[in-house]
């Protein structure tokens, strides 16, 4: 191509680069989205949606249920149990209490007879 001696061919030369690089940026980009949707198809086909994993999701839920169920039942018990030990305690101090109160007497006055 002979060289342009008009004023108009270094605005010609940068239009002519310019549609040059918006050809190879089209190029790049239709690339880019045609890799983009081939690996989204890819994600698509190895992830599980939500229809597969619902009986999963169920099953540990039921099984949650049952351990928390187990959990607090043995909680409850283990506090009765607690509870009880502490009751039986209060009580042996009460008998405890009512015996001193009933044999003091008796030994008050052993004790200050002689």
């Amino acid at each position: 191509m002979p060289p342009r001696t008009s004023p108009n061919a270094s605005d010609h030369d940068l239009l002519i680069r310019i549609d040059t690089k918006v050809d190879v940026l089209q190029v790049t980009v239709q690339e880019t989205r045609t890799a983009l949707s081939a690996r989204i198809d890819r994600l698509a086909q190895d992830k599980a949606n939500y229809t597969d994993l619902d009986p999963l999701r169920t099953s540990i839920q039921r099984q949650q249920s049952e351990i928390e169920g187990k959990a607090d039942k043995k909680l409850f018990e283990a506090s009765i149990e607690k509870a009880d030990g502490t009751r039986r305690l209060v009580y042996i101090g009460i008998g405890i209490a009512a015996t001193l109160q009933f044999i003091a007497p008796f030994v008050w006055a052993a004790i200050f007879r002689k």
